[in-house]
Formats: C-alpha cells, structure tokens, sequence
C-alpha cells in the first residue's frame, strides 16, 4: 500500500500540478480535475469535488488489499478518507494543496 500512495495518490495530486502523469482517464471532462480517478492498479478510487472554494478528494471505492493495507497502518476505512485537501489553483495549470498517505499516516 506504501507504493500505492508513492506512486498513485502522491501523482494525483501532482496531476493537479503536472497533467502529464499517467493516471485513468476522469469520468468528467479530460481538461478538469473534478471527477473521479483511479489509480494505475485499480485498487482505489478517488473522487475529487469542490469543498467550499477550494478542491478536495475522497476516497470512493478500495479493494480488500487496499483497505487492508490501510487499515494495517492505521486508518480503519479507506473509503471515505480525505485524501486531498485544501487544493486551490495558483495558475492555469497548476494546483496546491495537502495530500494524506494513509499507509504513512502523514500529511504532505
């Protein structure tokens, strides 16, 4: 689960900064960040929506090793979790904001 979040959740939210990083295609229009993604293994699902004026992102669907890998690391349900938090764009490309690594229990 630990390479999950280094390689998928990290990537999602440098997406917001980088668009060229290999993630699903969102279920919304390809030029928006709001929708939902999901990770290169297919093992999570998140979906991000506005939160006030800012972006956030929840976590819409795990499978069992997933959830267990986080539940093992701390957080009891994945599905649910915020994992992107406070994004604002500073550009027309460009995106900032905090991502949580449930394996890792940190924020970035």
């Amino acid at each position: 689960m630990i390479k999950f979040y280094k390689k998928c959740v990290a990537p999602l939210a440098a997406l917001m900064l980088f668009p060229t990083l290999s993630f699903a295609q969102s279920i919304q229009k390809p030029s928006s960040i709001i929708g939902t993604w999901e990770n290169p293994r297919a093992s999570v699902k998140v979906t991000t929506s506005r939160c006030g004026t800012d972006i956030c992102g929840y976590v819409t669907w795990a499978n069992a090793m997933a959830a267990k890998d986080a539940h093992d690391a701390g957080t009891e349900h994945l599905v649910g979790t915020k994992l992107l938090e406070n994004y604002i764009q500073t550009s027309p490309r460009g995106w900032h904001g905090h991502v949580f690594v449930p394996d890792l229990r940190s924020r970035y």
